[in-house]
């Protein structure tokens, strides 16, 4: 239904955007609003939870101590078939909205959203295209942003004039690893990455040492 009206507001004229997470669980911390009423409203148990770092699913007990705690918390609420049915609509993008912390209560999109997208739906379950999945978290994305941000438009696309942001994967093993449990994982198949063409991974090796990004500001900033 969504997406129906997204396509329906575009052919209208109107500059809509979307984008999804490949996993079938949402999360965010346990006090906000999106968990009030969360079993009416979604029709989850506590078994339907699991605090992000953790191994088990919640009882009511480990519930309230994560609720007191205010922990970023996985809810089992989404079905496949809307990832599935969200890939095949030609204005989505891939989101990665998740920052990797030390206490690794975080959600393993930090690490593992973009791979897991090419791994998993594009080359095991063939969903999407690897070039289609490309563009939903390369130039899809800065095409939207270089409305306001005109150093957007050297990104996201790999041509003379542009950032040389480059990473280079193994499409045959390119994979996530991070789980709900253990989010701080590398993903497999991942083998060189360039930061305005300076290399921060060569090899499968990180250089930790290399510190080539620099700030992407709007006009408006």
């Amino acid at each position: 239904e969504a997406l129906g009206e997204l396509d329906a507001a575009i052919s209208e004229g109107l500059r809509m955007s979307s984008c999804m997470y490949p996993y079938e669980f949402w999360a965010t911390y346990l006090q906000s609003s999106r968990f009030n009423n969360w079993q009416e409203k979604y029709g989850l148990s506590y078994g339907d939870l699991q605090v992000a770092g953790t191994s088990e699913r919640l009882d009511e007990q480990s519930y309230l101590d994560a609720l007191d705690a205010n922990l970023l918390t996985a809810a089992f609420a989404i079905p496949e078939s809307d990832i599935i049915e969200g890939f095949a609509a030609p204005f989505m993008m891939i989101g990665s909205d998740a920052i990797l912390e030390p206490s690794h209560n975080n959600h393993p999109r930090s690490t593992g959203c973009f791979s897991r997208t090419l791994g998993l739906y594009a080359r095991e379950q063939g969903v999407v295209s690897l070039v289609d999945a490309l563009a939903m978290m390369t130039v899809r994305p800065a095409e939207l942003l270089a409305l306001g941000t005109p150093a957007m438009e050297r990104k996201g696309r790999l041509q003379i004039g542009a950032d040389a942001d480059v990473t280079v994967f193994d499409p045959l093993t390119i994979r996530d690893r991070s789980t709900i449990a253990n989010p701080a994982q590398e993903s497999a198949g991942v083998v060189h990455v360039y930061v305005a063409g300076t290399p921060v991974r060569t090899a499968g090796a990180n250089d930790r040492s290399a510190l080539p990004g620099t700030a992407v500001r709007s006009r408006f900033a």
